[in-house]
């Protein structure tokens, strides 16, 4: 029996014909979930979808067009499901995504060094979790194979998650896949990996995430798919020093309507600084 880990971003066009492919081919498939206190509720949809083709309750998803597609695949397909058994709690995602939102509203205060230290505290809280959820997810995973000799599992978890690394650890022998290679990471999730495994960052790679997520809106609504997207950006971000994003930051704050459109300050900024974006 075989443990395959699929790693993709919460984009519904990173559940490709690829993992399509290993849903067919599984016996049981493990789906990921964040709060604990919805592991319950998650199993029992995720089973009646399989089973009946429905569910008698309702369910949600923090990523809901990632989350209707993946159903699509589990509908009717008389899969045994499994869910993960997160160690988080609702009250630690509230905290996280509260750190998210101060994140966002500081972009547009012309302080770079707050933008960092904010994002720095974020990136470590996520870390945490992720550590967190990783080591509890590859247990589970060795018990369930334990317990179901013979039969094929199939993880499917987001990219920045490490589940895989800690299955080697123990001696388990799993399969990583990604909806195509070579996979290419954004630069926040790359500097969450790196303080994870107490890799070295600088200062340039985390002011480098402020302006990342308005290049990327912009180059989505191009029409580009998630991993040009990505590889794109990051061309464009490399070459910006901690003084060019510094004097950005500046930029988007010398005014309310700037402010109003940070997006949009910042592709005209890139524009007037030679980038083709």
């Amino acid at each position: 029996m075989s443990i395959t880990i699929y790693q993709c971003r919460h984009l519904p066009e990173e559940l490709n014909e690829r993992i399509e492919e290993l849903v067919k081919k599984c016996d049981i498939l493990v789906l990921e979930e964040p709060a604990t206190e919805y592991y319950g509720i998650a199993k029992k949809y995720f089973n009646e979808l399989s089973k009946k083709g429905y569910s008698s309750i309702g369910g949600e998803s923090f990523f809901k067009e990632h989350g209707d597609k993946l159903e699509s695949f589990i509908r009717n397909s008389k899969k045994q499901i499994e869910v993960e058994k997160s160690p988080i709690s609702l009250e630690e995602l509230r905290i996280y995504f509260n750190l998210l939102s101060s994140c966002a509203k500081s972009c547009v205060s012309g302080e770079l060094k707050k933008i960092c230290d904010i994002t720095l505290k974020e990136r470590k809280y996520l870390s945490e979790m992720n550590k967190k959820r990783d080591n509890a997810l590859s247990k589970q995973l060795i018990k369930l194979q334990k317990e179901s000799r013979g039969k094929n599992i199939l993880t499917i978890i987001g990219v920045g998650h490490s589940a895989h690394i800690e299955l080697k650890k123990r001696g388990i022998e799993v399969k990583q896949e990604f909806p195509y290679k070579p996979y290419v990471f954004d630069i926040a999730t790359e500097l969450e990996r790196r303080i994870r495994f107490d890799l070295p960052y600088t200062e340039g790679q985390v002011a480098r995430t402020f302006p990342e997520g308005f290049i990327s809106s912009f180059l989505r609504d191009s029409g580009l798919p998630s991993h040009q997207i990505v590889e794109k950006a990051r061309k464009i971000l490399e070459r910006l020093s901690y003084e060019d994003i510094k004097d950005l930051s500046t930029y988007i704050s010398e005014n309310n309507s700037r402010k109003e459109m940070p997006r949009e300050t910042t592709v005209i900024w890139l524009r007037n600084k030679g980038f083709e974006i």
